[in-house]
């Protein structure tokens, strides 16, 4: 609701994995999000996608499936892995100067 006042003229979208759709319905004001954006959903091979896989505004992207995750990442910070190669050089750079997941 924010973001379509304080920018009426774009078209906003949701994006997420298909492992999140899964529990979308148990996000607050989850309808309301529905009612307002599309979700656009990236395939997981541990998802399903659950209920919500057929509804008129979800739209299923049929990508390559990479075994590569934002769980995957913050895991491999933790545990001191070098994930540099797995992230944008300028993302890389902020999550190592603000020290994220090192904890």
């Amino acid at each position: 609701t924010y973001l379509k006042e304080k920018h009426p003229g774009y078209e906003f979208v949701l994006i997420m994995g298909a492992d999140n759709l899964e529990t979308f319905t148990k996000w607050k004001n989850w309808e309301q999000i529905l009612d307002t954006v599309e979700l656009y959903v990236y395939p997981r091979k541990e998802s399903d996608g659950g209920s919500l896989l057929h509804h008129p505004k979800v739209k299923v992207f049929h990508a390559p499936q990479m075994e590569l995750s934002a769980t995957f990442i913050r895991d491999s910070i933790r545990q001191k892995k070098d994930v540099r190669y797995m992230l944008p050089q300028s993302v890389w750079e902020y999550v190592r100067e603000m020290h994220f997941y090192e904890k």
